[in-house]
């Protein structure tokens, strides 16, 4: 184990949380500005690229300010391993499992939520994709959404926690990434399947694979369904090709379970104590804006 500083851990781990707070302070400051930008030339801008832009735009502000946030966070980088596509094919069908189960829970609690407050339920997701033209819906969660929250979460997050553990920086990222979501219905499958994602980047040390799968689940969850719309037929269809992946992927899960294939490596600093990594003005600071953003979320619907 490396020399612990506490302070300099504290300091380090504090730039990771405000490199989500920065992201997440771009979105909206970007979706004001779009909106006044709209608003000034009365309606001027095109209805699918002014939703790409409200959706995706200030990723190109966020991410480049988080990576010289955390640039001198010391990196702990997995050694790099080639997969093919049985392996891709693998790990697709058991993220396809993990995603239609925690839809399945999500959508459960959010129910659950709304009843207890004595409201009709919301999905916050639906509410959004039926606002968006189909092609920004298609282009922002099939193509953006992967790009650049593989780079963020997995490639900035995950990478810079892996000093801590593997392990360690696979939950920390997935929370972030799920409390990032905003809602409960997406809340308990983003979670898992950044559990899944940060394992498969560590394993392969390859951006490039999680984002490939990302794409993957969100095609079949967001991007089909889409393309379907209400037709009678491709909804069975559908359906039937959702239980055969909830069944092949399930198998596949408790199969890598038991061969141990989610073990992670220890990192330099594994022994470090969680306060250190949660207590501190970033992470923080991180947590509270998504706790508000859920709340806003659901209070707001």
């Amino acid at each position: 184990m490396e020399e612990f500083d506490a302070r300099a851990e504290r300091k380090y781990c504090s730039r990771i949380g405000f490199s989500l707070v920065v992201t997440l302070a771009c979105a909206l400051v970007w979706q004001f500005a779009v909106m006044w930008v709209d608003y000034l030339t009365q309606g001027g801008i095109p209805e699918t690229i002014y939703y790409i832009l409200i959706l995706a735009g200030h990723y190109a502000v966020a991410l480049p300010l988080a990576l010289r946030l955390t640039r001198c966070v010391p990196r702990t980088p997995a050694p790099q391993q080639e997969w093919g596509m049985s392996q891709i094919a693998k790990w697709f069908f058991i993220g396809m499992a993990v995603m239609w189960l925690g839809a399945f829970v999500g959508t459960a609690v959010n129910n659950l939520a709304y009843g207890l407050i004595g409201r009709t339920p919301v999905d916050a997701l639906n509410e959004v994709f039926d606002l968006l033209p189909p092609a920004a819906a298609i282009l922002s969660a099939c193509v953006l959404a992967p790009i650049c929250e593989e780079f963020l979460f997995r490639g900035v997050i995950a990478d810079r926690l892996a000093r801590y553990g593997q392990g360690r920086a696979a939950v920390i990222s997935a929370l972030l990434f799920g409390l990032f979501h905003g809602n409960l219905t997406q809340f308990f499958y983003a979670f898992g399947l950044g559990l899944l994602l940060a394992a498969v980047y560590f394993k392969t040390g390859q951006l490039i694979v999680p984002i490939t799968l990302h794409t993957l689940y969100n095609v079949c969850g967001s991007g089909v369904p889409l393309l379907i719309g209400s037709r009678e037929t491709g909804m069975i269809v559908y359906g039937l090709l959702v239980l055969a992946c909830l069944i092949a992927g399930g198998v596949l899960l408790i199969l890598e379970l038991m061969n141990h294939g989610f073990c992670l490596e220890d990192g330099p600093l594994s022994g470090a104590p969680g306060r250190v990594i949660w207590l501190n003005a970033g992470m923080t600071l991180a947590l509270i804006v998504c706790l508000m953003q859920f709340i806003i979320v659901f209070l707001s619907q």
